[in-house]
């Protein structure tokens, strides 16, 4: 009795021992496909097509592969259906069973390959080449224009930095010209009436000279607490040529006041007042009619500085 104990004893240990070997190679991990020198593993089998008749999707994700006469294979997102197929006319009737469930699908053929009634292409080998072909065609004419398009707006990117230039160049040259006739006409100056007045609060007396290429107002002379007068602790002259005017110089009747306007100085008026009836003094009209005057036989010498 203790003989047979033995032995079942034994192989039950030894049973026990071929299981742990069995499940502990069963845990191992899966060993990679690809070999030690890092190549990749050869391309999935697919089926090999009943006379040639392969059709796939422009970018080959999905292969409808007639296998027989009337059996197919339809790959997808890497799923393979074996399915049932029939010709009739130029129309290709597939019917697919997944899960128990049937499905029909109908495909016309074309020059192309095969067309569902989406309008999506199935292409035949030579289809999909043809393709392949044109959309590179395509892609090529598309950077082609991208290019031209570039081309197009860097030139005129440079034209147009060209002619901005050129009247950068053009304007820097004509105000060149105009100040040196400008400086030219300034130097035939010559005095054409000068008039003396005071200003509105009786405490400074104006020089008003009109020259036959400007006019100048000049502070000449100040009273002082006292009431005598006095020169002024400092020069305070404007002169404003007929090159620097914006604006027809004006008069108004009602202040006797004479109105100049220049980008330099802006509006600067002058006007005088008589000191004893603290009016506004009427002699100023003589003086801006010669100052018209100045200024038309200045123009009719020099109409390439007018401004107005």
């Amino acid at each position: 009795m203790k003989t047979r104990l033995n032995l079942w004893e034994t192989g039950f240990l030894t049973l026990l021992v071929i299981t742990a070997v069995l499940v502990g190679g069963c845990d191992k991990a899966p060993t990679s496909t690809a070999d030690k020198s890092g190549n990749q593993p050869p391309a999935p089998i697919q089926a090999e097509a009943f006379r040639g008749q392969v059709y796939k999707s422009f970018n080959q994700r999905k292969v409808l592969t007639l296998i027989s006469k009337d059996e197919c294979e339809l790959s997808e997102h890497g799923t393979i259906l074996l399915c049932k197929y029939t010709k009739q006319d130029d129309k290709l009737r597939v019917v697919t069973t997944a899960l128990g469930t049937s499905q029909v699908l109908y495909y016309r053929f074309t020059s192309q390959g095969l067309q569902d009634n989406d309008g999506n292409v199935l292409f035949s080998p030579e289809g999909l080449l043809e393709a392949q072909r044109q959309a590179e065609l395509a892609r090529r004419a598309q950077q082609e224009a991208r290019e031209a398009a570039e081309r197009q707006r860097a030139e005129a990117a440079a034209a147009a930095a060209r002619q901005a230039e050129k009247e950068a160049n053009e304007r820097e040259e004509a105000r060149k010209k105009r100040e040196e006739l400008a400086l030219t006409a300034r130097s035939t100056s010559a005095p054409v009436v000068q008039v003396e007045c005071f200003g509105f609060n009786h405490v400074r007396k104006f020089r008003f000279v009109v020259t036959t290429v400007g006019v100048s107002t000049e502070l000449i002379s100040v009273m002082d607490a006292f009431g005598a007068w006095e020169k002024p602790s400092r020069p305070q002259r404007q002169d404003i040529w007929f090159d620097e005017l914006t604006e027809k110089p004006g008069y108004s009747t009602t202040y006797r006041t004479i109105t100049l306007k220049s980008d330099r100085l802006g509006r600067v008026e002058f006007n005088c007042t008589d000191r004893k009836t603290e009016a506004a003094a009427d002699h100023l009209a003589e003086t801006f009619k010669l100052l018209e005057k100045a200024i038309d036989s200045w123009r009719s010498k020099y109409p390439a500085l007018a401004r107005w």
